[in-house]
């Protein structure tokens, strides 16, 4: 008899655990996009008092966007990482999943061939704890899957919006 890996409650725990370290690396990705659009906004309404303080304040401020820019850039590398370890809890639902299929097609086999009405009975409920661990599996990896998707998309808003601050597009 194998054993797996994972709890449900575990599963549970990573799954809240994924959306708000997303939610948190999003959220600070969009700080530094607002510092970045917020840069951007005062180098274009500078008029200068002199040249040279121009020139002096537009530097400033260009290393502030660099700032920001990079920022954002190690954000979105910390937010890659945590997709890369929603990918492995994706991955260990899966295995589960593929378990918990071969073990309700084996009791569905072992229903079949087994004569007492009470063991049949027995198995059933075996049955039908499976198939709830096949539906947990089902709707934690469309969890995750749909946490990854939204960070994706937020972060792609994002760097598209930075880029478009700091000049880029």
């Amino acid at each position: 008899m194998a054993k797996t890996s994972f709890t449900r409650k575990q599963i549970e725990s990573n799954i809240e655990t994924d959306r708000k370290d997303t939610q948190e690396k999003n959220t600070d990705n969009e700080r530094s996009v607002f510092d970045a659009e917020i840069e951007r906004k005062t180098l274009n309404s500078l008029e200068g008092g002199t040249e040279d303080g121009l020139e002096e304040v537009i530097e400033n401020l260009n290393q502030a966007q660099d700032i920001s820019s990079n920022e954002f850039e190690e954000g979105t590398n910390l937010l890659h990482v945590k997709h890369g370890e929603i990918q492995e809890h994706k991955d260990e639902i899966n295995d589960g999943l593929e378990r918990s299929e071969k073990d309700d097609e084996n009791i569905d086999s072992t229903i079949a061939e087994i004569n007492s009405e009470s063991a049949k009975s027995s198995l059933e409920s075996a049955r039908e704890s499976v198939q709830q661990d096949m539906e947990l599996l089902n709707e934690s990896m469309q969890q995750e899957e749909q946490i990854e998707e939204q960070s994706n998309e937020m972060n792609q808003e994002q760097m598209q919006r930075l880029k478009t601050a700091i000049g880029e597009n």
